[in-house]
């Protein structure tokens, strides 16, 4: 009776442990509502006395990766979760320990906080062209190499713990600052090509659906990934074809010893004549698909 109250209680509650979600993408609802809890002892003494608050929200920025850094290093977790894992169990625990929980997001809620304080306060930045050239190739180049330094790992060539606890970090931090200086060079004036196409209509009026594919990219990617694999399983058209080869490699086989006997009794050259297959033991189908 208390295992059957205890699972009622945790239908209905958003969680962000892997094993009570119903729903793989609900993780985003707990997280998202953790941070905003949690914004409140950012905001309030961002208000009152503003390098308190900035201080409070580089520290816990901080914080932030070097727990993430630590639980990777801990656990010996994957650089990230793009990777198809061969085993549910193993994606889980990764989820569980590093992807699902609100530490892992708190660098990026922080980020926004102070992006958003610097508008606020500096609503007419100016910045030059060369500088604006130079943080536009640093934060597109830290983007790039976060991205494309994860291929040979997808491949399966995975790293040791303490790299893929640098990767994660370092990742972070890059993909906190280009979003960053998008948000800045947009508020500010400082690209008003890019701040027309990302204000367009249509994307208003996607932004939902927008926002389900963010949440929803998980499965998908795990899905992808897993398709590119081998299959775990064997379909009946491929049963069927392994049971006709087997069969046909077993008819040839005795064709051709019975003509060899033939041969050899007889004393002349192999013949191809028509002759009665005898009688063989049909291949026993029992045990696993790889010993068919």
């Amino acid at each position: 009776m208390a295992e059957k109250s205890r699972a009622k209680s945790e239908r209905g509650k958003i969680s962000s442990e892997a094993v009570h979600q119903c729903l793989d993408h609900t993780w985003v609802f707990a997280v998202d509502a953790q941070l905003h809890i949690m914004a409140v002892f950012i905001l309030i003494p961002l208000k009152m006395r503003p390098k308190v608050g900035l201080l409070v929200n580089f520290v816990l920025a901080v914080a932030s990766l070097v727990s993430v850094a630590l639980t990777n290093v801990y656990y010996d977790l994957p650089p990230n979760e793009a990777l198809a894992f061969l085993h549910v169990k193993d994606r889980y625990f990764y989820a569980e320990h590093s992807y699902y929980r609100m530490y892992s997001h708190i660098g990026f809620y922080c980020t926004g906080v102070f992006v958003a304080y610097l508008v606020h306060t500096h609503p007419t930045m100016k910045i030059s062209k060369k500088t604006s050239g130079f943080l536009w190739f640093v934060t597109l180049l830290g983007f790039w190499a976060s991205t494309c330094s994860v291929h040979t790992w997808r491949n399966g060539v995975m790293p040791s713990s303490l790299v893929a606890a640098v990767y994660v970090t370092l990742s972070k931090v890059a993909l906190g600052v280009l979003l960053a200086w998008i948000s800045v060079t947009c508020m500010t004036g400082q690209a008003t090509g890019l701040k027309d196409v990302l204000s367009w209509r249509p994307f208003a009026f996607l932004a939902k659906l927008f926002f389900i594919a963010y949440i929803m990219h998980v499965p998908i990617i795990n899905m992808v990934m897993s398709y590119k694999r081998e299959h775990f399983f064997i379909t009946d058209l491929e049963l069927l074809i392994r049971l006709k080869i087997k069969v046909e490699s077993k008819l040839n086989t005795a064709d051709v010893q019975r003509c060899e006997v033939e041969d050899i009794i007889e004393d002349k050259p192999s013949s191809k004549s028509s002759i009665t297959l005898p009688k063989f033991d049909l291949p026993n189908f029992t045990g696993n698909v790889d010993d068919w």
